[in-house]
């Protein structure tokens, strides 16, 4: 799987793509290209679903509603809360390690 596209190959040898759903609207490029601005929306919920807050940055821009802005403030401190979790728990596991390697 890559970027949410599976790909397989059948008994009789034929190769398949499919895209899961939750990917199916993520690509910001087909969104700028065209003058639809509808699935905006999606595209966006779509790529902060998925952590992608540069793309979901870029549709905020687009469209520039205050509700898509404040999903994406949210979703980022939720990361930025999470990377803090994680370097504690690394530190505290680094710190673990150095005590049982002195003992």
């Amino acid at each position: 799987m890559r970027n949410g596209v599976i790909t397989g190959q059948f008994k009789n040898g034929t190769i398949d793509k499919i895209t899961l759903r939750t990917h199916t609207d993520a690509d910001v490029r087909s969104i700028r290209k065209s003058d639809n601005k509808k699935g905006l929306p999606t595209c966006f919920a779509q790529n902060l679903t998925l952590l992608r807050l540069k793309p979901a940055w870029s549709i905020a821009s687009l469209d520039g509603s205050e509700n898509l802005w404040r999903c994406l403030s949210e979703k980022a401190l939720e990361v930025r809360a999470c990377v803090r979790v994680c370097a504690c728990v690394r530190a505290c596991v680094f710190a673990c390690v150095s005590e049982c390697a002195t003992k």
